[in-house]
């Protein structure tokens, strides 16, 4: 009877369960699982406090190990709920994907027992979750299991995510999922990108893989001249990703011009960011603060606040920001 109805209205009744509610009807009909899974973005998402690094794990939580091996997992139930990705991995498979694969970027330097922290707090307790999954993969079976692990955390929305020793290789995301970008949900993002892996796989994560309010990038452990073009077209073109950028480096002139010149002169305001703050830049020597205002010249509606303050004048470091009225 239930398939019998409209596809609105069983959306509508999907959309009055919680996630928990969600995930235990997957588990009880193909049909069920096939229709959560295409409108998944639709419907509830569970809830956890913080993704990160296991190095952000508190000490003072008690931490639950999740290390799942291939003669501890159901790959029956998987193969039977997983049909469609089965069908692909064995094309893949057999067309030479047996070359290893890294889970996370930088592939090279990280702790062996590198995992993925899961904690939510919930009236007042707090669980704290490490994932162990392999970080090389060199198998059918672990392509699956990472698969399943990964899926689950694209279901969830996040408070606060800290991506300071590794990021998601965006390339195994794209080869497990497709091409439509799968992405984990996030309010409040923090990016320290690394020298072990460029710019682009960078740039591909953040576009692909990430989604929020807020994102705070530290490139204080690179060259962040190596990050202009990229952080151009976060600034210009992202702005449906994430409302507002908060950029902590050195020295970035080149940035602050390009971004009031393309403010001022954009036929298409539409996809910048809304707000955009720059911290500690020591190349301006302005007095402790000035304000201005800047309209687009093809929409003088259109108009964006500047406000730089200095933090210091000793080290002539600085705040730039930018929003949009």
């Amino acid at each position: 009877m239930f398939n019998s109805l409209p596809t609105e209205v069983k959306l509508d009744i999907f959309k009055c369960l919680n996630y928990k509610e969600l995930y235990s009807i997957k588990q009880t009909n193909f049909c069920f699982y096939a229709f959560i899974n295409k409108y998944e973005g639709e419907l509830a998402r569970e809830k956890l406090s913080r993704i990160s690094d296991h190095f952000r794990q508190s000490k003072e939580v008690e931490s639950k190990l999740i290390r799942p091996e291939a003669e501890n997992f159901d790959f029956a139930l998987f193969d039977e709920q997983h049909k469609e990705f089965n069908e692909q991995l064995e094309v893949k498979w057999s067309g030479g994907l047996q070359k290893p694969i890294p889970l996370y970027l930088p592939d090279q330097g990280l702790d062996s027992k590198m995992a993925i922290c899961l904690v939510n707090t919930h009236n007042y307790k707090t669980r704290q979750i490490l994932l162990e999954l392999p970080h090389i993969i060199t198998s059918k079976n672990q392509m699956k299991i990472v698969y399943y692990y990964l899926d689950r955390l694209f279901n969830c929305s996040f408070d606060f995510g800290y991506f300071d020793q590794f990021i998601f290789n965006p390339e195994l995301i794209e080869l497990l999922f497709g091409r439509i970008p799968k992405q984990i949900y996030l309010w409040t993002t923090f990016l320290m990108p690394s020298k072990a892996y460029n710019s682009e796989n960078f740039f591909k994560f953040f576009v692909n893989n990430l989604i929020g309010l807020s994102l705070r990038i530290d490139l204080y452990r690179v060259n962040a001249e190596e990050y202009l073009e990229v952080l151009q077209k976060i600034l210009m073109k992202e702005g449906d990703k994430f409302g507002s950028v908060y950029l902590s480096c050195n020295k970035m002139p080149k940035l602050f011009e390009s971004i009031i010149n393309y403010n001022e002169t954009s036929k298409d305001c539409s996809e910048i960011v809304n707000c955009f703050e720059l911290n500690y830049l020591d190349t301006f020597t302005y007095p402790n603060q000035t304000k201005y205002q800047l309209s687009n010249k093809h929409n003088p509606k259109i108009e964006f606040f500047i406000f730089l303050r200095m933090v210091s004048y000793e080290t002539k470091k600085n705040i730039l920001q930018i929003s949009r009225n």
